[in-house]
């Protein structure tokens, strides 16, 4: 293994509990890392030292964690530890391990032919099922809205999901409630009262209790209905791919055993966040071995995440099923923070009864933090302040001096509750031109870009079910930037207009392309008008005989939409948004094949009206500035500075209406989450408290913007009456905040963005694996690279490229109907070309009407012909449409799907690609001086040579590559050509 020798001297800094925890590589091992103790840190290291002292392959260690930024922080610091051995580490979250092993098994899944559900089609489906009840039905009786329990019915079935419970179980759990009312106290008179004698039920309390459970338990009936509904629609939720794949080990033992043997080593960052069916996973995983090595990562003080289900339980049933064996580790070396906050922070947290310490006394287990890197006295300093303004004021203010003194705005955050708290704080920072980065989801639907847009669009649409009647849209529409049109020009057009009577007066789009008319009126620039007319009526034909995507890609190339975009200072930022845009409708129409343009337009209203966001899709988060983050979003970060803002009782501590919106549970059945909603809130305090390295601010205000009294968060008076706390009540001068009022009044200034930042561009690559198309695209075009990998342009599938999708997609249907079959029987050529129909269907977006009706006969033709020429002859022994991760070649990660491979041999592979369209033999030439990287095809081959012979381990070898063309020559042919390829290619493609 590379880098062994830095390696070493990382471990040789470990502190005697990390070491106990890394050294322990056999066997069970649970790990209590408290916050900025080097979890990730240690997980890393006994990865590697796995790596040094066992046999085992990089690929036989899976490491599974919760969030895609945990992924990617446990893929940076293994790279820094042990060199590109980390990029085939297998390290994913739940669900991307569970995409993974669907992926790689379709032939036992099935499932190529659903698509996600949507946030609007979810309440479509519960709403659809709402109004098949009847009126006296207990989800519907006495409610004038019908629809109010839509919402609780929604968490109702995202929790059974989380927690894998069936309607059947949910009904046992009910029924096994009811029947013990009568043995609890609770429901029974301890005293007389009245004419109740003592030890009488309380009939009305229990009436009360019925009623609730009769609602959860119509609820529970509804759930096989909802799948059902869902499976008719083709659909799926996220959390459907974890219960696919329990199924699927439970039902195939050959699939669970394949993993079982594959992953040696299993390793879980934040086990305190998994929930009920994540953790099911877990154990499917490790059962096979008695004492499984498998290596836990948590903290229950860290448990933050119950409203995903997040089961602080897991770490002592965990602790109880292998305790004989088990060897428990507990972190308490804080590198992060002065001892001054980790005091704080450990005061506060003892508050809470429900904590891991509690649970497993008999071990003496001892959680305190100590500083081990982190100098100083320094405290958290609680301010008060009259009002809010005073608060954001003081806050600014500060961020300026520490700026000042050399702390880098990125090593700065403020961290608050809700995303609410701190609007105006984001306008304040925008006007005084203080960068900042949030976390924050961005809905794109209320951003001026994407309303221009739909506006253009709501036009198209208008004009084609009655014409001339957007007049006053196109009239707004003409005022646009990207159009490039005087507003001078526009004041000379409505003028003349103005020259004629109403009955008479000529719309804006024939005045737009009467040559005569604007010639008199000495425009500026008539062109610019004339050409824009003329390309609305291409729009309008358009909108009407063109699939959507390409109509979208028409109007924003051809307007100068996109243009105008790539010229603005902020292109990344405004390209991510048109991408989020485009990727929604490209995917709505994948969904939908006959998807129009009045769908869009009628869907993102109800969208808007459903308050359902179409979150933005971001490139990265590596930007200069200060972070306002959630205590949630602020999870396994660390900063030099940190506030705590508006540390009020109505954000921090649980509210009376955080459960309006789900069903009464039973004791019998609870949630693997949140057992107190106070202790709850309690950790993602603490967690917040422990975000800081030498600088910590918690504030609050008396008054609100309303002058409404707000009282400040229990918390708070925690931390005053166990800790000797500087406490200040701040009163700003009044110029100050006077001039804040001030600055809240004033027009913001456009900011001023940098040119595209490089450390942007290195973060977004850092997670960046190459394909050969991005490679393709690189060498073909550097710039267009950039465009496509990096901004991630809008584009658009050609009508090639959509039947080429459909080709593959229904070759590969059939081979896993082979694989399947238990005498390897190709199914017929009929079920082909159904397979091919129904997949061409599904890029039916991508094509015109004549473009679709013309491919799917080509494409029956040619694979009938196809199926003919080949049937009897395919090799068996195959794997299709295979999808290779977590391989690197001299340190570049790569990735990439190969169409066919067919193994001989424990010694012989092929890899065989399909191709459609023409027979161009240039692309498969050799390198030569004047094509120095060979013909794309030959480049292709050789790509995936390099990555299946780094995937496979064992001693198998590609001995050849092969391009199989799906269209046949003049004469009636399907050829095959293999490629064979020298040690010198190898060594070309590797530079």
């Amino acid at each position: 293994m590379q880098y062994t020798e830095s390696f070493l001297r990382e471990l040789a800094k470990l502190n005697p509990a990390q070491r106990s925890a890394v050294e322990q590589i056999e066997g069970p091992v649970m790990v209590i890392a408290g916050p900025g103790t080097g979890k990730t840190h240690i997980l890393a290291a006994r990865i590697g030292k796995i790596l040094l002292e066992t046999d085992t392959q990089a690929q036989n260690i899976l490491c599974l964690t919760f969030t895609d930024a945990g992924v990617t922080a446990m893929r940076e610091r293994l790279l820094q530890l042990i060199g590109p051995d980390g990029h085939r580490v297998h390290i994913y979250t739940f669900h991307s391990f569970c995409n993974a092993v669907i992926q790689d098994n379709l032939e036992l899944f099935g499932r190529q032919d659903l698509e996600p559900l949507g946030d609007l089609e979810k309440v479509d489906l519960i709403r659809a099922l709402i109004d098949e009840l009847d009126v006296e039905h207990p989800l519907k009786r006495g409610q004038s809205d019908v629809y109010f329990y839509e919402t609780h019915l929604q968490d109702f079935f995202q929790r059974c999901k989380m927690e894998d419970w069936t309607a059947e179980y949910v009904i046992q759990q009910i029924d096994a409630w009811l029947a013990s009312l009568p043995d609890r106290p609770e429901y029974r008179y301890q005293r007389k009262q009245g004419a109740q004698q003592k030890g009488d039920l309380k009939e009305a309390k229990i009436k009360e209790e019925q009623i609730r459970m009769q609602r959860l338990r119509a609820a529970a009936e509804l759930y096989p209905r909802y799948e059902a509904a869902k499976q008719a629609a083709r659909r799926y939720d996220y959390q459907d791919m974890i219960l696919w794949v329990l199924r699927a080990f439970e039902t195939h033992e050959y699939l669970l055993r394949s993993y079982q043997e594959q992953y040696l080593y299993v390793l879980v960052d934040e086990y305190q966040d998994t929930n009920g069916s994540q953790n099911e996973i877990l154990l499917q995983l490790i059962n096979y071995w008695e004492t499984p090595n498998v290596f836990l990562v948590g903290d229950d003080d860290q448990s933050i995440f119950e409203f995903q289900g997040a089961r602080l339980k897991n770490l002592t049933d965990f602790y109880a099923k292998y305790q004989h064996n088990l060897h428990t580790v507990v972190l308490t070396e804080n590198y992060r923070s002065v001892q001054g906050f980790l005091d704080a922070a450990g005061q506060l947290i003892q508050n809470n009864e429900l904590r891991i310490i509690s649970h497993l006394q008999a071990l003496g287990l001892n959680k305190n933090l100590v500083a081990a890197a982190a100098k100083g006295k320094a405290t958290p300093h609680i301010s008060e302040y009259p009002n809010r303004i005073s608060e954001e004021t003081d806050i600014v203010q500060q961020i300026e001096a520490l700026q000042q003194k050399g702390i880098p705005l990125q090593e700065i955050a403020i961290i608050y509750a809700q995303h609410r708290q701190v609007r105006n704080l984001l306008g304040l920072l925008e006007k005084k031109g203080i960068p900042y980065q949030t976390r924050r989801d961005v809905n794109i639907l209320e951003l001026p870009l994407i309303q221009r847009l739909r506006s253009l669009l709501d036009y198209l649409h208008h004009e084609t079910l009655q014409p001339h009647s957007g007049e006053l849209r196109l009239f707004q529409i003409l005022h646009a930037h990207f159009l490039g049109i005087s507003p001078l020009d526009l004041a000379r057009l409505s003028t003349h207009l103005a020259r004629f009577p109403a009955d008479v007066r000529p719309p804006w789009r024939e005045l737009l392309l009467d040559h005569a008319a604007l010639g008199e009126l000495n425009l500026e620039k008539p062109a610019v008008l004339t050409n824009f007319a003329i390309l609305l009526e291409e729009l309008i034909a358009d909108s009407l005989n063109e699939p959507l995507p390409t109509l979208l890609e028409k109007l924003l190339n051809r307007s100068g939409f996109l243009q105008y975009i790539l010229e603005q200072p902020n292109h990344a930022w405004q390209i991510q948004v048109l991408h989020t845009f485009f990727q929604y409708v490209r995917e709505e129409c994948q969904r939908r094949p006959h998807y129009s343009l009045a769908e869009l337009l009628h869907n993102l209203h109800r969208m808007e009206a459903n308050r359902l966001p179409l979150a933005l899709s971001r490139l990265s988060d590596d930007q200069v500035g200060v972070h306002l983050l959630t205590a949630h979003a602020a999870k396994g970060l660390e900063f030099t500075a940190v506030f705590m803002l508006d540390c009020v009782k109505d954000y921090w501590e649980p509210s009376s209406g955080r459960n309006s919106y789900r069903f009464t549970l039973p004791e019998t059945l609870t949630y693997s989450g949140e057992e107190d909603a106070t202790e709850a809130r309690r950790r993602l305090f603490y967690v917040a408290l422990t975000r800081a390295k030498t600088f910590l601010q918690l504030s609050y205000a008396r008054q609100d913007d309303l002058e409404k009294e707000l009282q400040r968060a229990l918390y708070i008076d925690e931390l005053l009456s166990t800790q000797t706390l500087p406490f200040e009540q701040k009163v700003l001068p009044a110029p100050l905040v006077l001039s804040t009022q001030l600055l809240r009044l004033q027009e913001q200034q456009k900011p001023s963005v940098a040119p595209q930042d490089r450390g942007m561009i290195e973060a977004i690559l850092r997670n960046f694996r190459m394909s050969i198309s991005a490679l393709n695209t690189f060498l073909n075009c550097p710039l267009a690279f950039y465009y496509e990998y990096i901004l991630k342009v809008p584009g658009l599938h050609n009508e090639a490229t959509a039947y080429g999708t459909a080709v593959h997609n229904a070759l590969q249907r059939l081979f896993d109907r082979m694989l399947l079959s238990p005498q390897r029987l190709f199914p017929s050529e009929k079920e082909l070309l159904y397979f091919f129909e129904q997949e061409l269907n599904r890029q039916r977006q991508q094509l015109s009407l004549p473009s679709f009706e013309r491919r799917l006969e080509l494409g029956k033709r040619q694979l009938g012909r196809y199926y003919q020429y080949y049937y009897g002859r395919w090799h068996k022994r195959v794997r299709v449409e295979y999808t290779i991760r977590q391989i690197e070649v001299d340190g570049v990660p790569l990735t990439g799907t190969i169409d066919k491979i067919e193994f001989y041999d424990q010694l012989r592979v092929g890899i065989i690609d399909y191709k459609t369209g023409s027979h161009d033999g240039s692309k498969l030439r050799r390198p030569t001086d004047t094509n120095p990287y060979g013909g794309t095809y030959w480049r292709q081959l050789l790509f995936y040579k390099l990555l299946y012979e780094h995937f496979d381990r064992s001693s198998r070898r590609v001995t050849f590559g092969e391009i199989a063309y799906l269209d046949p020559t003049p004469d009636g042919q399907f050829p095959e050509v293999r490629l064979s390829f020298t040690p010198e290619d190898t060594a070309l493609c590797g530079k």
